[in-house]
């Protein structure tokens, strides 16, 4: 429930921060896109922990790698969602 509320919570600021900001409009997109892309694949992340809480509640090796495999692609989205935002307005 906290990773709804915070997400629910960032994200939106950041979009319309993006509309304030002196950028192109392709840039703008790049910007929002790599929210969307956060988004996605947390809701991607948050099904495969449905499916492997679903299937079996017993602590299992394969079950735990799943979701730390859905964890890593969130972190590695958020790190190239920050890259961009960074690239973009420092660059």
């Amino acid at each position: 429930m906290r990773k709804q509320a915070l997400s629910s919570f960032s994200y939106p600021e950041f979009r319309l921060v993006s509309f304030f900001l002196d950028v192109t409009p392709a840039e703008r997109l790049l910007m929002i896109a790599s929210l969307v892309a956060v988004l996605i694949v947390e809701a991607l992340n948050s099904a495969i922990e449905c499916v492997v809480d679903r299937v079996s509640t017993d602590v299992h090796k394969l079950s735990g790698r799943a979701k730390d495999y859905g964890s890593l692609a969130v972190l590695l989205t958020l790190l190239l969602s920050v890259a961009t935002w960074l690239i973009i307005l420092l660059g």
